[in-house]
């Protein structure tokens, strides 16, 4: 383990969420007054590194365009293998109160990819399995859709759609009606779907 300055460039995060610029600038002053490394990374072979901890002050940081500045961080070894990536990265999000957004996407992976349960999460992370089940990827869909969403068969599509960037709330929720309450005038139709499939290469971490 060491520490040393690293760039955002070198830096690779398995999700980006959106902040706000009050938020954003709170982060960069608690950085400032850091006299330990916020963000925990993991070194690979190339000049970039895995982001395994500091999500949130990862994305202040890009959302202030501070691209160029040194970052002082953590470097640890490299993991054996992806599950003990998954599990120590999603060990850091819950220590430091990242966003549910990101407990979500991983602990969807364990489960999905991996077949881990939340009893096999919890035991690894020294967790209740009552705190692994609260961030069982339900927050990613809002709750006024989700219920729908699982019925129709329509889930991943919609998470899909609320983990764009670039779009406006309201047009996620225009996104989400157009495909779980179709109309003769309001459909999802054919030319949606390069849409669709452009964050879904993105965001692979989903099962169709």
């Amino acid at each position: 383990m060491s520490n040393i300055k690293l760039t955002l460039d070198q830096l690779i995060v398995f999700h980006e969420d959106v902040v706000t610029r009050q938020t954003a600038t709170n982060y960069e002053k608690e950085m400032e007054k850091a006299k330990t490394p916020f963000i925990v990374v993991e070194e690979l072979d190339s000049d970039k590194y895995n982001v395994i901890g500091g999500f949130k002050y990862i994305d202040g940081l890009r959302f202030l365009g501070k691209n160029n500045i040194k970052l002082y961080c953590t470097v640890i070894d490299p993991f054996p293998n992806e599950v003990e990536r998954l599990l120590a990265t999603l060990q850091r999000c819950l220590v430091n109160g990242e966003n549910i957004k990101y407990k979500e996407i991983l602990i969807h992976e364990l489960t999905k990819t991996y077949k881990l349960s939340e009893n096999d999460i919890a035991a690894e992370l020294g967790q209740d399995a009552k705190k692994i089940i609260k961030y069982m990827y339900n927050q990613i869909i809002p709750q006024t859709y989700l219920q729908d969403a699982n019925d129709k068969g329509l889930k991943p599509l919609i998470q899909a759609i609320y983990l764009v960037k670039g779009f406006q709330p309201f047009e996620k929720r225009l996104l989400t009606e157009l495909a779980l309450y179709p109309t003769s005038n309001f459909q999802f139709k054919s030319k949606h779907i390069p849409i669709y499939k452009r964050y879904r290469d993105k965001y692979t971490l989903f099962s169709d």
